[in-house]
């Protein structure tokens, strides 16, 4: 429980930390990325950094995921970055007769009538006029949920690799493979990089060393020993404190349809996570919910 709830609260740091950075969205990306890559590949176990074609496959959307992250988290407020990106369920939903042949029952229905609501306030926006911390907010709405798009065929992968064999595992080489595109695809776009502050070398080391490189491993350690359904709750925990702490540090508050549409979200999630469980008795089959922070 306690590397889960660590995981949550490092991966709820990234939208403060991309706020806090004088740096462009494809600097940012491809200096987090460099430095997850290189700690994941340094730290996982050997069978966890196997390079294997569903690993490939599982990394491009989310290496799409990460830089449609920040990109989104630069453009528009945190909050609607992360709660925008957190509509991956929604998603799968749709997604999954076509892709595993699951058809949604009416729970599934009601969450997807849930979280569309959630994200058609959070799409309406809470400034037109643009600010210090979200210039282009209609516009970054749009990347956000792109993000979760993205993030959904990410997640697809993610739990494919759970199941396959051992299993119940980080799939280590998707997460080095996903950095190492991320990095590659963004760092043509960064260069010539100006000579960096103490600050944003600071930002950078500990968006790819704590937030990513940490948060990983923690949530790993958590998923082996706890419950799919305590993983899925848990994890929700990112969503909310990634924007208080945008607040709290950079004043960035969220307006009242953000607040609403961002609650219907997060309680779609929890919904979905709960009717997720399997009965007692029944075999865990690992996290229903892979990580959130990108």
């Amino acid at each position: 429980m306690l590397a889960l709830v660590a995981s949550a609260v490092l991966f709820s740091t990234g939208g403060v930390a991309i706020k806090l950075s004088a740096l462009d969205a494809p600097a940012i990306v491809a200096g987090r990325s460099i430095l997850a890559a290189i700690a994941l590949w340094l730290l996982l176990p050997r069978p966890q950094r196997r390079i294997h074609p569903a690993a490939l496959l599982a990394a491009v959307p989310y290496a799409a995921t990460m830089i449609l992250f920040v990109t989104a988290t630069r453009l528009t407020t945190a909050a609607n970055a992360i709660l925008l990106q957190s509509t991956a369920p929604l998603y799968l939903i749709v997604l999954a007769p076509w892709i595993v042949g699951e058809w949604p029952t009416r729970r599934d229905l009601g969450v997807v009538a849930c979280m569309l609501a959630g994200m058609t306030l959070l799409m309406q926006g809470e400034s037109p006029a643009t600010t210090a911390t979200a210039p282009a907010p209609a516009v970054g709405n749009l990347v956000a949920v792109t993000a979760g798009l993205a993030w959904a065929l990410a997640v697809v992968g993610f739990r494919y690799l759970a199941l396959a064999p051992p299993g119940g595992k980080l799939p280590g080489a998707t997460l080095i493979a996903g950095n190492a595109l991320a990095a590659s695809l963004m760092l043509p776009a960064a260069l010539p990089l100006p000579p960096l502050p103490w600050n944003e070398v600071a930002i950078l080391l500990w968006l790819g060393l704590g937030q990513i490189t940490l948060g990983y491993l923690c949530l790993g350690i958590g998923v082996a020993r706890t419950s799919a359904l305590t993983t899925a709750l848990v994890l929700l925990v990112e969503p909310v404190l990634n924007p208080l702490w945008v607040y709290l540090l950079q004043g960035e508050q969220p307006g009242p349809t953000t607040l609403v549409g961002g609650t219907l979200i997060l309680l779609a999630a929890a919904v979905q996570a709960l009717a997720s469980a399997p009965e007692p008795g029944a075999a865990d089959a690992g996290p229903q919910r892979p990580p959130v922070a990108p």
